[in-house]
Order: C-alpha cells, then structure tokens, then sequence
C-alpha cells in the first residue's frame, strides 16, 4: 500500500487546527482509496488530510466503458456559456488545458473571438507532451510571471488540485493588469455531501463512499461549498470584484460553483 501524508501542509488560510475529519474508501479504477478530510478550524475549508492506495484484484472492479464526450459534458457546456458571455476580445489563457482540446473547441464555438490562445497544465505528462498541444504550450516558470499579457483568464476544476493555492492566487493577483476577465470553476463539495448524505457517518467513523467526481480525495486536494470558495477568492484576490457567482449540475446532484471575476 502506498500512504501519503498530507498533515504537515496548512490550510490556505494557514490555519492547522482542524474541528473535524471524515475517513472513508474510494474505488477508483484498479484501487481502493482509503483516505482522511478535514475542516479548517479558521475559515472552515475542507481539504484532503491524507490517503492511502491498494491495488484491487483485477476481477474485483472493471473501468465502465462508457466514457462521456469530455468536450460536451455539462460542465464544458456551461464553462462555454460563461466564457461567450462575459469574456471580452483579446488573449485567453487556460490554466489546466491538458491536451489543449478545450482551446481548439472554444476558437470553433466562438468564431475565433480571441487574438492569442494560450494553455498551462499542473501536470508532468500534460507540460512536457509536446505533441499533444495545439495551442501555443506554456511552461509553469514561464506563465507566473506573464499573466499581465492575457486579457481572459479561466481554469475549470483545476484550483482544487493545487496544493499550493494560496501561492498561486499571490501570483495571479500580483502580475493581472487591470480589466482582465477571470473565471473559475471547482467542484461544489456540499453537493456531494448532499448526495451522500445517507453514507456519511459522524466524526471518526469508517465511511464508503463510491464514484462520486466532487470527492475524489486522491485527485482533489482542496474540497470547496460556496461560502469557502468565494471567502478563499475574496482574500487572496483583494484586487477583483465578483460578477457573478453560482453553482450548476454537473452530474447527477453533483454540482460546480462558477465565479465570474474582473480585475480592478
């Protein structure tokens, strides 16, 4: 089994006390997740404590070979309404872009609105996979100081797999010139704990919890509701007022939380 310790590292808010901890399983693929969330004692953000992975028989759980068209899932369908409507004409950056296909779909649905697309991914394969970009490709040490050039900034549900978030924001909001157009979005947290209502037990029990996207404890460090989302913008990014704010089904009663920000 392979255990990951994530209890040295602090909330955002860089509080770490926690008031309260779930623990449960996951079943993702060929693994069983066993894993541990906290509530921060300060400004109440939940966020994975640790978790452990095991190897499942492979008889045990087959990968479901239905697979979704990843561009006209909900959330891409929603993300592009955003984007259409409050996004202005110049640059557009994608933080999170993977192979860069959500960028090609954007130019095709929005008649080539903008001037210069532009993607960064967090991960290794994503960065170094020349190939697999069609849009002009960014390494990580080359966009955190560069952000002034884009216009249009989004990242969906990418902010929650960043363990050094606070960081990240210091920088947006430090090298985001004026009038620039920022959207968001990140797995709405309290929708799944709706969903799993029945399953969720009380303060140090064992929980089992099965596919649900806005848990995903191995993937997903941080783990927002709405209040802890805008709070976390609201701090960290002092130079921007909220357009909009609100949450969106994604899957079943899985829902996003979408913020329309401008900076000031």
């Amino acid at each position: 089994m392979n255990n990951f310790d994530l209890s040295h590292i602090p909330c955002w808010c860089g509080e770490r006390e926690c008031i309260e901890k779930k623990i449960g399983i996951f079943p993702h693929f060929k693994e069983y997740i066993f894993f541990n969330i906290t509530k921060c004692k300060k400004c109440m953000t939940e966020r994975t404590y640790g978790w452990a992975c095991e190897t499942i028989p492979h008889n045990e759980l087959e990968e479901d070979p239905k697979k979704q068209n990843f561009l006209t899932s909900n959330r891409h369908v929603v993300s592009l309404e955003k984007i259409k409507y409050y996004f202005k004409k110049g640059t557009i950056l994608d933080i999170g872009c993977r192979d860069g296909a959500y960028l090609d779909f954007i130019q095709e649905q929005t008649n080539d609105m903008f001037s210069f697309y532009s993607g960064i991914d967090i991960r290794k394969k994503w960065i170094e996979d020349n190939s697999c970009f069609t849009k002009k490709k960014l390494k990580k040490e080359e966009i955190f100081s560069h952000f002034e050039v884009y216009d249009n900034i989004y990242s969906l549900h990418t902010l929650e797999h960043i363990q050094d978030i606070s960081d990240f924001l210091t920088s947006l909001q430090k090298n985001t010139k004026s009038g620039t157009m920022i959207y968001f979005s990140v797995p709405n947290f309290e929708s799944s704990a709706r969903y799993t209502k029945d399953i969720f037990a009380s303060d140090g029990e064992f929980i089992h919890v099965n596919d649900f996207p806005a848990l995903a404890p191995h993937e997903h460090f941080w783990h927002f509701s709405v209040d802890t989302f805008k709070n976390l913008i609201l701090t960290k990014l002092d130079n921007c007022r909220i357009i909009q704010i609100d949450t969106n089904s994604i899957w079943q009663e899985d829902e996003q939380i979408d913020i329309v920000l401008e900076i000031i």
